[in-house]
């Protein structure tokens, strides 16, 4: 522990002896956290409600300290959270000590070797193992840099559908703003009834992995959309965009010009307000042509498969020799969330009928 000036308890709770028998499973960690005006951000704290035990990190990564900037942080923690053990590590690249005595001074060099210990351990399999050695890789100072991959929402679609309520809660902490000791003020200031020791569990969960879970959040509005229409088209790609949700399929985007910015041929569902005939809440699902996104090798065929749905679906105006733009299809208006998803692969099933016909003509 360095110089650091600890009390005893601070020194037992970090005892070996200690560490080795506690479960960290339930906390909760915050980036760049905001604990204080004036005194910039704290890099990582970490709350574990359980047992009432906050860590903060202050990682300079070799750059300088802030004057009595360490000391405005646990002054302000310990405010906020006084009946908790409370451990302030300082974290530098090459070792600087910190300018408050109550901060623990460590290097780099320990968390890298604590991290090939870490992957020698038998009891790891190979996926957290994989992960640990790119992240001890990326914070050596000659080590490699590593970029993670994106998840694919599909992967996330079935948990969306099989857990809205969750989600909505989700959704909830996300639009409110809060920062992490104010949600936790609200969510553990309570805990007699099972809905309330419910949503104690759930805050680590989200927080711990709050990247992933508001994508998840994201998907909630369209995910039953997507739903319906992957259950007839699993290859079909979504772009949601607020009350909009557009949808394409990859064997569409075979015409589209090599600089095209948006999908040639697209199915958008917007949800309304009540509005005229409608009381409720309504679904309007219109196919169209970005006739401008098309190469210009298949411009006069695909403005023949226009023609044809123009005439066959609205049933006017099936000239479109001219027309420049946006190229309207199909439209259907309807008042359920079912209705939409049967008017929404319905008609990613006429515009793929129509494609699958011109490829084979070709």
């Amino acid at each position: 522990m360095g110089d650091a000036e600890l009390d005893l308890p601070t020194q037992r709770l970090l005892s070996p002896a200690q560490l080795s028998t506690r479960s960290f499973s339930g906390c909760m960690i915050q980036k760049e956290a905001r604990i204080v005006e004036g005194a910039g951000q704290l890099d990582i704290l970490i709350l574990h409600p359980d047992s009432k035990l906050l860590i903060a990190v202050e990682n300079k990564f070799g750059s300088g300290q802030g004057e009595e900037q360490l000391k405005k942080y646990s002054k302000a923690l310990a405010k906020r959270f006084p009946d908790w053990a409370r451990v302030y590590i300082f974290l530098d690249l090459y070792g600087q000590a910190p300018n408050d005595p109550s901060w623990i001074g460590l290097n780099f060099d320990w968390l890298v070797n604590e991290l090939r210990a870490a992957e020698k351990s038998p009891w790891l399999g190979d996926d957290p193992r994989r992960v640990i050695g790119e992240f001890r890789s990326s914070i050596e100072l000659y080590g490699d840099i590593y970029d993670h991959l994106p998840l694919d929402d599909s992967d996330l679609l079935d948990i969306v559908q099989a857990h809205k309520e969750v989600f909505k809660m989700m959704q909830q902490w996300q639009l409110s703003g809060l920062r992490l000791p104010d949600l936790v003020d609200q969510v553990f200031k309570k805990g007699g009834t099972m809905d309330e020791r419910a949503l104690q569990r759930l805050l680590p969960a989200y927080w711990t992995r709050s990247d992933m879970w508001r994508r998840c959040v994201g998907m909630l509005s369209y995910a039953h959309f997507l739903a319906a229409a992957r259950e007839k088209f699993p290859e079909v790609e979504p772009g949601p965009r607020r009350k909009s949700f557009y949808f394409t399929m990859p064997s569409w985007e075979a015409m589209a010009r090599e600089s095209s910015e948006y999908w040639p041929l697209q199915v958008m569902l917007r949800v309304r307000p009540p509005t005229g005939k409608f009381e409720q809440e309504n679904f309007v699902i219109v196919s169209f042509l970005l006739i401008d996104e098309v190469d210009p090798d298949w411009e006069e065929k695909v403005r023949e498969l226009a023609a044809n749905m123009r005439g066959r679906y609205l049933k006017r105006n099936t000239k479109v020799k001219d027309e420049q733009g946006c190229i309207n299809l199909c439209v259907d208006a309807v008042g359920t969330e079912a209705e939409a998803c049967n008017a929404l692969v319905k008609q990613i099933g006429y515009i793929n009928a129509e494609v699958e016909q011109l490829m084979a003509s070709t």
